[in-house]
């Protein structure tokens, strides 16, 4: 079974997904765990990959229609369920992140990719939107090339690497999406992830 990412999944998501890839786990064994320790479930319909909060705390809640309304998205999992083109979704959901976002450095240069994918997404399953949104954060990212150098950094250089991540992450509330982190920080976000 896949294991699937949330759509526009918090940075709290990766950086939970990023701790277990630096500490050896599989790919698909940190995604199970970030799923766990940030309220994701594994079974039981695939509600939760379809919601997402932009603006932290005081933000709003974005919902990505489900085919077959809650019911379904109650029952299906993310892997199952078809993303519906029901209410416009993609204008309303690229309108909050451009409201949000459009004054940040990288938001101009990284959206026409992220509109890309999520205007293409209806009649696709939720899990793809996730994996392509992922897919797209880890090219910003430099990955697998970016997780190969930190796992071979020694544990000072590593250590300096998350006081610098500290840095980053002022004035960033932790509960934003992470693309509201990248919009911000473009590929310098990958330190502030590092705990």
């Amino acid at each position: 079974m896949e294991v699937s990412v949330p759509y526009l999944a918090p940075a709290c998501w990766y950086s939970v997904w990023l701790e277990e890839l630096l500490g050896g786990a599989s790919d698909r064994e940190a995604r199970r765990i970030a799923n766990r320790r940030t309220g994701c479930v594994e079974r039981g319909g695939c509600r939760q990959w379809s919601r997402t909060g932009i603006g932290g705390v005081a933000g709003v809640r974005l919902s990505v229609p489900i085919c077959g309304g809650t019911s379904a998205a109650k029952r299906l999992s993310p892997e199952d369920a078809l993303v519906s083109s029901h209410g416009d979704w993609p204008r309303q959901h690229l309108g909050a992140l451009e409201a949000l976002c459009g004054r940040t450095p990288y938001h101009s240069l990284l959206l026409p990719d992220l509109e890309r994918i999520i205007r293409s997404a209806p009649g696709d399953t939720l899990a793809r939107l996730g994996e392509n949104i992922h897919s797209l954060i880890l090219k910003i990212l430099g990955f697998p090339e970016a997780l190969e150098t930190l796992r071979s950094l020694p544990p000072d250089e590593r250590e300096h690497l998350r006081r610098i991540g500290e840095e980053l992450r002022r004035g960033i509330d932790p509960g934003m999406t992470f693309w509201e982190w990248i919009s911000r920080l473009g590929p310098s976000a990958l330190p502030a992830l590092i705990l």
